[in-house]
């Protein structure tokens, strides 16, 4: 697992070295930025007890336009949410547990997919995007002297919509709507998929004029 998301780091960031030096030379729309805010676990319970609000971070948040509002993005993500429910029954593997229990699930995805990019006025911009890549989902809890871990990576997607706004030359502001969903391997709940509601706040360098 470690080793295919090394190579999908390599591939995304000579793309993103790429597109960076042709922005160069033709006047495009691009940037590269990063965010922080808030996530949400859609439909997730750790024995009954919904997630708490988790943190997500963006540590790349990448998108360039060819032609016509059309282009590329990519997007590479983690986040974790906390459960401490108190005490509590729970039944696992047929055995019944009673006590406090404490969990924490955590995520992370490396995506790129196609972007359409709606302008505004001549600073502000409306992107969305459609991704897809590798998803990684881990859940750890522990209750008495119980404890699990399960851990799981797929093919995941997102879909996402941001505003931008330029401030400065070559910076911008930007305020996002992430929603992601992938695979996830759980002892404890019912889902088999993780589906995370990400709302973000960060900022852009821009690769070109805007």
């Amino acid at each position: 697992m470690k080793t295919m998301y090394k190579k999908l780091s390599v591939t995304l960031l000579l793309s993103v070295g790429f597109f960076f030096a042709d922005a160069q030379s033709v006047e495009r729309q691009g940037y590269i930025g990063i965010g922080i805010g808030p996530s949400f676990l859609m439909g997730y319970t750790l024995a009954d007890e919904k997630a708490k609000t988790g943190l997500n971070i963006t540590l790349l948040d990448f998108g360039y336009v060819f032609a016509k509002g059309f282009g590329v993005s990519a997007s590479w993500v983690g986040g974790a949410h906390n459960f401490n429910p108190g005490i509590i029954s729970i039944t696992i593997n047929n055995v019944n547990l009673t006590g406090k229990i404490s969990g924490t699930v955590s995520y992370g995805a490396l995506m790129v997919g196609p972007l359409y990019s709606l302008k505004l006025t001549d600073k502000s911009f409306i992107n969305i995007k459609a991704r897809c890549g590798m998803f990684y989902s881990k859940e750890s809890m522990s209750m008495n002297l119980f404890e699990s871990e399960s851990e799981k990576s797929s093919l995941g997607y997102s879909v996402t919509i941001s505003y931008q706004l330029k401030i400065a030359k070559r910076w911008c502001v930007m305020l996002t709507a992430d929603y992601y969903s992938g695979t996830l391997e759980s002892i404890s709940s019912s889902n088999d998929r993780l589906n995370v509601l990400a709302l973000n706040a960060g900022v852009g360098f821009l690769i070109h004029k805007i």
